[in-house]
C-alpha cells in the first residue's frame, strides 16, 4: 500500500504464463476494510520476434461512434462493443484475432456522444452505460441506459438516468471511496455526479 488511493503489487513470472484478461479488485482485512471496485485489466506475454507481418486487415459493421474493447463474456480475450445495427452489439473475440457477433447489447443509441463499461452490480461482470433519447434541440441525450451483462456476452436491461441538461462524455471510476463505481457526466455547462449502489442503480449525492 502506497497511499489510501494508490497500491503496489507484485505479479510473479509464473503467475503469467500465458497471456490473461481479468477483473481485479482489492480486498482490505477487518475491521473497516472490505472489497473494492473491479477494474479490468490484461496481462500480456509474447516470445521474442525479429519480424512482424501484417495481414490484409478485416471490416466490421460495427463502432463509428462507439466501440469499447473489454472481456465482457469472461473467457480471457478481448471482445468488442460498439455502435451497429439497431443500437450497440457485441461482437466475441477469439485467440486468432477475430470476432464474431454474439448479441444486441442496447437498443435506442443515437451516436453524438460514446458510452462507458464497468461492473456496476459487482457481479463479476462487465456493464454498458450509453446515451439515448437525443433532445433535438440541443442536439444532447437527456437518458443514460444501463445495460447488465451476464458475463457470458448477453446484456439485460438495467436502470435509466435522466438530465434534461443533457448528458455528455462519461467517466467511471470510484469517486466516494466506497469499493462501488460511480459515474461523473458531463453536460452543458456543468457536469453531474450519480454515486453508485453496488447493484446497478444509482442516486445523485445530496448536498
Amino acid at each position: 500500500m502506497i497511499s489510501a488511493h494508490e497500491l503496489q503489487a507484485q505479479i510473479l513470472a509464473s503467475d503469467v504464463v500465458k497471456n490473461t484478461a481479468g477483473l481485479i479488485s482489492v480486498t482490505n482485512p477487518p475491521p473497516g476494510g472490505g472489497n473494492s471496485s473491479t477494474g479490468w485489466a490484461q496481462v500480456e506475454v509474447h516470445a521474442p520476434i525479429s519480424t512482424v507481418t501484417v495481414s490484409a486487415p478485416t471490416a466490421y459493421p460495427l463502432g463509428f461512434w462507439l466501440l469499447m474493447a473489454a472481456d465482457f463474456n469472461n473467457d480471457g480475450i478481448l471482445d468488442l462493443v460498439g455502435q451497429g445495427g439497431v443500437g450497440l452489439e457485441f461482437y466475441a473475440g477469439t485467440k486468432r484475432g477475430i470476432f464474431h457477433f454474439g448479441s444486441v447489447a442496447g437498443y435506442g443509441y443515437p451516436g453524438v456522444v460514446p458510452g462507458a463499461y464497468g461492473d456496476f452490480d459487482n457481479d463479476g461482470s462487465l456493464d454498458l452505460i450509453y446515451p439515448t433519447d437525443v433532445n433535438v434541440n440541443s442536439n444532447q441525450p437527456t437518458r443514460m441506459t444501463v445495460m447488465l451483462g451476464d458475463g457470458n456476452g448477453r446484456f439485460q436491461l438495467g436502470t435509466q438516468l435522466r438530465d434534461e441538461m443533457g448528458f455528455g462524455l462519461t467517466t467511471v471510476g470510484d469517486f466516494n471511496g466506497d469499493g462501488k463505481l460511480d459515474l461523473v457526466t458531463k453536460g452543458q455547462r456543468r457536469f453531474s455526479v450519480f454515486l453508485g449502489n453496488g447493484d446497478g442503480l444509482f442516486n445523485r449525492p445530496s448536498s
